[in-house]
């Protein structure tokens, strides 16, 4: 079953609540990153599913940083 054609309802009122979505992000941790940069980086993945659509997962860029 997907949970996306699930629709919600109020048990005691029967009331229809509406659809779930799920927007996701997500970000490996690259060696020596700190917590911060990591939840940074996820942040960012997060936010380009929401303006990517519902139901969406995205991976966060691993970029190199110049030496």
């Amino acid at each position: 079953m997907e949970v996306s054609s699930r629709r919600l309802k109020r048990r005691s009122t029967n009331e229809q609540l509406g659809a779930i979505t799920i927007s996701a992000g997500f970000a490996e941790r690259r060696p020596a990153e700190r917590p911060i940069s990591l939840m940074d980086r996820a942040d960012t993945a997060l936010y380009e599913s929401k303006r990517s659509g519902r139901n969406r997962v995205s991976k966060a860029e691993w970029k190199a940083t110049a030496a």
